[in-house]
């Protein structure tokens, strides 16, 4: 009698997906875009824009004369911004990567200095809760710097700042030519309380 062909073989059943461990073969970056979800916001800010940005800072410091013995990065990433804060001050930073997230932060702060990711912004002007231009306007600080993507620094979040008592102090805008759009600007805000006068 012939001998029945093999019964066909099922194809192996694949294998379980799972999202990738910081233990496997991902770069830092990778490692930090998985834990911010969103792509697009990792971008490690050249040292020598960072540069640019906190001497901006400084400078609109000393022409109103404000007390600035805590400066903070709440996105600390590369550590460009924070590693060249200014000497001689107490520096505070977050960083969800490394288990410290912006959001439940509570400490006195003098001035933020930053390059958000773009996916905390919110939309002005009603930002969710959990929005960069909210949590810096909780934390009271004197001053408040945000690099964004030119344009992106609309007038209506402009106006969440000017409601809870800040002014724009001043705007520069440069480009990163490395950079999705190239076009990016400086806007620093600071309190219009008593213990800030004007220049």
């Amino acid at each position: 009698a012939p001998v029945p062909p093999p019964a066909p073989v099922p194809p192996p059943a694949p294998a379980p997906v799972r999202a990738a461990a910081p233990s496997d073969k991902m770069t830092w970056h990778d490692q930090k875009r998985k834990m911010r979800q969103a792509q697009n916001d990792v971008f490690a800010t050249p040292l020598e824009l960072c540069q640019a940005h906190i001497d901006h800072v400084r400078a609109i410091i000393a022409k109103y004369n404000i007390d600035d013995r805590v400066w903070m990065e709440p996105f600390r990433f590369s550590g460009n911004y924070y590693d060249q804060f200014p000497s001689g001050k107490e520096k505070v930073w977050t960083e969800l990567w490394d288990g410290k997230s912006f959001w439940p932060f509570t400490g006195h702060v003098d001035v933020i200095v930053t390059n958000p990711p773009f996916s905390c912004l919110g939309r002005a002007p009603n930002p969710a809760p959990k929005t960069v231009i909210r949590k810096c306007l909780e934390l009271q600080p004197k001053v408040i710097s945000l690099l964004l993507l030119n344009g992106a620094m609309t007038e209506s979040k402009v106006r969440v700042f000017e409601a809870a008592g800040y002014k724009v102090a001043g705007s520069v805008k440069t480009k990163v030519p490395s950079w999705h759009g190239g076009d990016v600007e400086i806007t620093t805000f600071v309190k219009t309380d008593a213990d800030i006068g004007d220049p």
